[in-house]
């Protein structure tokens, strides 16, 4: 379980928010609406109404205790901007935040977001399973269960050769390649991992999820 804040509860932002309830992560919304947030409070327990281009505001939430701050805002992209300013000026661990086109991702990354996401590109369930996992950075769906996922190399495999793990029995996925600094490659069954890998690998999304958590 992560605790996840919200900022921004359009309807991109309450899709993640109810997504991420689901899987069981203790979620905090916030907007500056007090009738969206009346309207979800019955759902999310952790519902607050402030403005959070108010440092004070943020200050007030605990920053430093969500494992993920997603900006969700898509209406005014001045008061995203401000707002990722601030959560990474407050500590931040990790920031999400919504784009709608490549010079508001420039900005927002220069503000502080380590993650990009695009509404329009990107739904909220994928964003949803992307932050409900550790180790988990991105994934293509094949089906409704079946996806590739790109995921980090558990650290108990680091010095272990990809035939000694056993994965396909063991964690129920087969490896299709390995990433090293945006380097591609397909590994031999005597690869040696060294932990600096990103995994791409085929499963069932269930099963890779609980691996990464």
């Amino acid at each position: 379980m992560k605790n996840i804040l919200i900022i921004g509860m359009g309807k991109f932002g309450e899709n993640l928010a109810l997504k991420l309830n689901n899987l069981g992560d203790d979620v905090c919304i916030v907007d500056e609406d007090a009738d969206k947030i009346s309207a979800l409070s019955n759902k999310i327990t952790n519902a607050f109404v402030a403005d959070c281009t108010n440092i004070d505001a943020l200050k007030d939430l605990g920053i430093k205790q969500y494992d993920v701050c997603v900006v969700a805002i898509g209406e005014n992209f001045q008061s995203s901007l401000e707002i990722t300013a601030l959560l990474k000026e407050l500590g931040a661990k990790k920031i999400v935040a919504k784009a709608n086109s490549d010079i508001q991702s420039k900005f927002l990354t220069m503000a502080g977001a380590d993650n990009i996401i695009y509404p329009e590109f990107d739904s909220a369930e994928k964003l949803a399973v992307i932050c409900d996992s550790s180790r988990l950075f991105d994934f293509i769906s094949l089906s409704d269960k079946i996806g590739i996922y790109e995921i980090q190399a558990k650290k108990s495999w680091v010095g272990k050769a990809v035939h000694s793990l056993d994965l396909r029995n063991k964690y129920n996925i087969n490896i299709v390649a390995l990433k090293i600094n945006n380097d591609v490659s397909i590994p031999t069954a005597d690869y040696i991992f060294t932990g600096e890998e990103h995994l791409f690998v085929i499963g069932n999304q269930e099963d890779v999820v609980n691996l990464t958590k």
